[in-house]
């Protein structure tokens, strides 16, 4: 005889069964998932011991008749899918036709449903896939489902369900999902008796986030709104300093259903890259609308695995995204500086990627300060305040003027009037006149003597812009800043090294190089590491090393980036020597990136550097006005924000 044969029934729905209901949350996805297909705007849950004694699902959907009630718990029966072309144009959350039967086979299921048009509704009971009974009775619109003694029929499957308490929290975790998903849709849960949460179903997704994960989470979230017109992108994520260390709240829906993707989670953690934290994750609710045509959901029978026919178009477009929410939450108080003005605070006499500023050649305006002038080792040893002689609007003047255009009419001013009310009254229209005059000398022409007028009436009429004022600094670290009502702080070594990892990437062909008077020696440890720098010339060359062969085990470094010194060259020299080695040459964009932060950290100036009053204004100038500039390259603040009514409040000025 043969040793094939044909499994009995009650055997191969014991196995189809195992496939799609592998625990109680199972249970309670695919009849949940089957409310909200039939339109239920309130669904309930309600469990026992974990599920596992009961579990019961009321909706206030179209329900079922008779013969459909009968129907619904065979293997393949379903109403959403009727020929192949459905398959191509899924937009329902179930469409296999295998949940009922397989739950009905590992449990005993009690059903209540009417249609709204029946006058009667109908109740069957159904026991490890065998009927047992079906009448018509009375009851409301809807359905309702009791599952009772989950796995009764399969010890070896119960046997390994988790303890009671577990398997009630995986089963909160999909209805929050659900929930979050559907927030036009009531959703109530209570475990043993319980109410753990309740949903308003009111369209609102931001009552469903607050009521599911608490306040804390929802302050700290940020909009997403992207549209390209092939992929349409919406939800939350997380501000970047309040990354967790965990992905567990991590959440994904493609076209309303809730799934586990790799690019969807890619897309989003590599936006967050130099903006969090390093071993930290973004939380993040994103849901992805696009053409059924383009996904394929058929690859599980559990559904919550996801193909997309190009990967990469969604990967760029979550990136896309979550890059423009994180840049639109990096801005800072606005200041309305006129270009005129910000002209004379840019870096045209400080290079801040380089900070080598000869502080011989810094105008000491003494006559304009409350303090003397300092050298820019003084500088930093105090905090000092900036604010001058006259008020507050006009000393913006001042701070953002050129230090040579300052000099130049500092006599002038003074002999005019001594008073400093009629000061204002009297010259601030000259002085920007004479400011303009002076930046351009080489213009000529009616038209350029129209536009010089209309800058300077813009100028004056702008008593009530918010102009940054560098306060001071303190613990030869952090810049103090005013904006308006805002108080800004900001991390100079941090907004530095970000300065200048965005300068290093830019120039990341070919780094800028600078030829050393006396070049260095390095002696390397082995044989082996001298023939491979050797060999490897060219890559030290890409990242601004000059190298030559001295002997025996040595080199000579020639040349070294622009961007260092002989101080710490030698350490970035090693760190590259390192990928070699341990890499094999395979310099992977993570690698790059890793070396671009090495080099930008080593090169940036320090806490508890002396820094000239000119350099912490161009460091100012470039992290105010660039959105880049808001963590460093391994994700820290670069700047941190505080309005005045927080001050009020602490200090008793308005109640807390």
């Amino acid at each position: 005889m043969g040793k094939i044969h044909l499994l009995e029934k009650s055997i191969y729905e014991l196995i189809a069964a195992g496939e799609v209901i592998e625990r109680p949350a199972s249970v309670v996805k695919e009849l949940v998932e089957n409310s909200i297909d039939a339109k239920a705007k309130s669904i309930f849950v309600d469990i026992k011991d974990g599920g596992k004694s009961l579990i019961r699902v009321i909706d206030d959907g179209i329900g079922m008749d008779f013969d459909d009630c009968k129907l619904a718990f065979l293997r393949h029966a379903t109403s959403k899918v009727s020929t192949k072309i459905d398959l191509n144009n899924i937009g329902t959350l179930g469409f296999r036709g295998e949940a009922l039967a397989s739950i009905c086979a590992v449990s005993k299921v009690e059903v209540l449903t009417k249609r709204q048009e029946d006058e009667f509704g109908v109740r069957y009971f159904i026991e490890a896939g065998e009927e047992k009974n079906i009448e018509s009775v009375s009851c409301s619109n809807g359905t309702m489902f009791s599952i009772e003694q989950l796995f009764y029929n399969v010890p070896a499957r119960r046997k390994f369900l988790k303890k009671d308490s577990t398997e009630a929290n995986v089963i909160q975790d999909i209805l929050e999902k659900l929930a979050i998903s559907n927030c036009n849709i009531s959703f109530g849960f209570k475990k043993n008796g319980k109410k753990i949460f309740q949903t308003a179903g009111n369209g609102s997704l931001d009552d469903v986030i607050y009521n599911v994960f608490g306040r804390d989470l929802y302050k700290s979230l940020l909009p997403v709104n992207y549209d390209d017109r092939n992929i349409k992108i919406s939800g939350f994520i997380s501000n970047p300093r309040y990354c967790r260390s965990n992905r567990n709240l991590q959440y994904s829906f493609v076209n309303g259903r809730y799934v586990k993707s790799k690019t969807c989670s890619s897309g989003v953690e590599e936006a967050f890259k130099g903006f969090s934290m390093i071993g930290k994750y973004p939380a993040f609710v994103l849901f992805v609308n696009m053409s059924p045509q383009k996904i394929d959901i058929n690859v599980h029978p559990a559904k919550v695995e996801i193909r997309f026919s190009n990967e990469m178009e969604v990967l760029r477009a979550i990136y896309s995204a979550v890059r423009s929410a994180i840049s639109e939450n990096n801005k800072l108080p606005e200041a309305k500086i006129p270009d005129l003005q910000r002209n004379y605070f840019s870096a045209d006499s400080v290079d801040v990627q380089q900070m080598q500023i000869n502080t011989n050649n810094i105008v000491k305006d003494k006559d304009y300060f409350h303090e003397p002038s300092v050298s820019s080792n003084d500088f930093s040893t105090t905090v000092k305040s900036y604010s001058t002689n006259c008020d507050e609007n006009f000393s913006q003047y001042k701070f953002l003027s050129n230090a040579n255009i300052v000099k130049s009419l500092d006599k002038e001013l003074k002999d005019d009037v001594d008073d400093v009310d009629n000061m204002l009254n009297h010259n601030k229209r000259k002085f920007v006149e004479k400011t303009i005059e002076l930046n351009n000398e080489n213009i000529s022409g009616e038209e350029d003597k129209l536009n010089d007028e209309k800058i300077s009436e813009e100028i004056i009429s702008s008593e009530q812009q918010d102009y940054l004022r560098i306060v001071g600094e303190i613990f030869k670290t952090y810049i103090l800043v005013e904006v308006g009502n805002n108080f800004v702080v900001i991390d100079k070594h941090a907004a530095h090294e970000r300065i200048l990892y965005e300068k290093i990437k830019k120039e990341s062909d070919r780094l800028e190089r600078q030829i050393l008077l006396l070049p260095k020696k390095v002696v390397l440890d082995s044989n082996e590491d001298h023939e491979l720098v050797l060999d490897n010339s060219e890559i030290f060359i890409k990242f601004g090393f000059g190298v030559e062969d001295f002997g025996g085990r040595s080199i000579l470094i020639r040349e070294i980036p622009m961007a260092l010194d002989n101080k710490n060259c030698i350490e970035v020299f090693e760190e590259i020597l390192l990928n070699l080695k341990t890499k094999i040459n395979d310099f992977t964009p993570a690698t790059l990136d890793d070396l671009y932060h090495t080099i930008a950290c080593r090169a940036a100036i320090k806490a508890n550097d002396d820094n000239s009053i000119e350099e912490l204004k161009s460091l100012v100038n470039q992290v105010y006005f660039d959105e880049k500039i808001r963590t460093c390259p391994h994700g820290r603040p670069v700047v941190l924000t505080f309005d005045k009514e927080r001050f009020d409040r602490e200090f008793g000025r308005i109640q807390k």
